[in-house]
């Protein structure tokens, strides 16, 4: 073992010369990468999507229990989560957004985003701008931040501003179209409810007006027990759905909003690329690899012949 590590360095000794001008080479195209790569510029925005609360268990929505708590959650997740963020609707409308007149002077040429930033309405634009675009949610604070870099840090808030418009009209149409879906099941569970109410307030009627002196019975005392808790539960189930026909007839009109947006989408004063530290140690480490790659070639070179010939 100690034989092999002498070996090793002895080898790394005789072959120092051709490691260090490897090395040395990547160094040096590693600084000039640095050095010519354009300067990125991110701007970030933070969101939450309405009708969700911030807490420990992340999205929460405003619904208490039951089928209807799960079926929101499930939309907001599904539909806000990077799905939409990388649909082609919302890149398509994000293209079709016009120019003001700052980025006119940037760009006089440009009329909207798809000239501004060179994208053609198809999928290696749509890889283009997913690229550029990123989305990180927390689970603890509930919140989506979402960011776009470019070259130009004026360029970087105008698109982000106008990909943040788009993610808040198409979660509305979204959230209309399940509204309308919602509201429907939503009547008819009111008209079962209403119907079951009525039920279970005449049995506990009939109950009471055939055992007047239910109190004193332990037996009939735990039967007026039931009859009475059935009325509770439905009572409280049918204002629990009408506060939600309510909330869906809003969702419907398109009304309430559905993003609230935390902070706006920022003028990125530092650059966030390239990362000139990073990459002179990567191509460094590269430039090291590929040394001892070829010094194991050297040294090994006649062994590897000998087994090719026949």
């Amino acid at each position: 073992m100690i034989e092999e590590r002498i070996n090793i360095f002895n080898t790394l000794f005789r072959n120092r010369v051709t490691i260090s001008i490897i090395t040395s080479c990547a160094i040096i195209i590693s600084i000039v990468l640095a050095i010519i790569l354009p300067k990125q510029y991110t701007s970030i925005a933070v969101v939450l999507p309405s009708g969700t609360v911030p807490g420990i268990f992340g999205f929460a929505a405003p619904f208490s229990s039951g089928f209807f708590e799960q079926g929101s959650s499930e939309e907001i997740s599904s539909f806000l989560f990077p799905d939409l963020l990388s649909s082609f609707s919302l890149y398509s409308m994000v293209c079709s957004t016009p120019v003001n007149s700052t980025i006119k002077k940037i760009k006089p040429e440009s009329e909207t985003i798809r000239d501004l930033e060179g994208w053609s309405v198809d999928s290696k634009g749509h890889k283009i701008f997913i690229a550029r675009s990123k989305i990180k949610y927390s689970i603890e604070k509930g919140i989506l931040v979402i960011s776009y870099t470019t070259k130009n840090p004026i360029i970087a808030q105008f698109v982000l501003n106008a990909t943040v418009n788009a993610l808040e009209e198409l979660i509305k149409k979204n959230t209309v179209s399940n509204a309308v879906k919602k509201s429907g099941h939503l009547i008819n569970r009111e008209k079962e409810l209403i119907e079951q109410l009525d039920e279970s307030e005449d049995s506990l009627e009939k109950f009471i007006s055939s055992h007047r002196n239910f109190a004193r019975d332990p037996i009939l005392k735990i039967k007026y027990n039931r009859y009475n808790s059935s009325v509770q539960i439905k009572h409280e189930l049918l204002i629990y759905v009408q506060k939600q026909l309510e909330i869906s007839v809003l969702d419907s009109k398109g009304s309430a909003p559905v993003v609230k947006i935390l902070d706006p989408p920022n003028f990125p004063t530092k650059k966030s690329g390239p990362k000139r530290s990073l990459i002179l140690v990567i191509g460094t480490l590269i430039g090291f690899i590929i040394s001892l790659i070829v010094v194991a070639f050297r040294e090994n070179k006649d062994k590897l012949f000998a087994r090719l010939k026949p």
